[in-house]
């Protein structure tokens, strides 16, 4: 992969709904590999082979090395940086103050990046559920307001503390 900056035209769409919806290599890159694959497709399977034996040797060090590729490539921070932002905030969420507390295959998930979808600038570690929250809400500041105005000001009668018995108290 060429690594350059380019513009969005410059890559394919994604089938799936990930990330930006494009493709994390540039079309000429693409283009190469596929060339690459299709000139010698025997030494091709022979790499892939290869790196499948090593994630079996060594599932570890292949989780890892995902991870890292994987913040480098959605958030262009490192594991390092990750595990310094999860300290600076006690491992808990930026936004409910609370631990993680979701699992997955019996593991307890990660903090979630946090990342300004317009600048790419990560803001910091979330849980789960807030961030799902922020991202139901499109990350719209504006929404999150009218939200929260909601919350502190319903519009029934029934939902305040003066309303009828079936006001519910949380």
């Amino acid at each position: 992969m060429c690594k350059k900056e380019l513009p969005l035209t410059e890559f394919y769409n994604r089938s799936d709904d990930h990330g930006d919806g494009l493709q994390g290599t540039c079309k000429s890159c693409m283009k190469l590999s596929k060339k690459r694959m299709r000139s010698d497709p025997v030494k091709w399977e022979h790499e892939l082979e290869l790196r499948r034996l090593a994630r079996l040797e060594d599932p570890v060090t292949a989780h890892r090395n995902d991870r890292s590729r994987n913040l480098k490539r959605f958030f262009n921070i490192t594991i390092e940086e990750y595990e310094q932002i999860y300290t600076f905030q006690g491992g808990k969420c930026a936004i409910c103050g609370k631990p993680e507390t979701a699992v997955l295959s019996g593991k307890v998930k990660r903090l979630a990046v946090d990342h300004c979808h317009d600048t790419g600038v990560v803001r910091g570690l979330l849980c789960g559920r807030c961030n799902t929250a922020i991202g139901l809400l499109n990350h719209d500041i504006d929404l999150l307001a009218l939200a929260t105005d909601y919350l502190l000001s319903p519009i029934m009668p029934w939902a305040t503390d003066e309303g009828s018995s079936t006001s519910s108290k949380a």
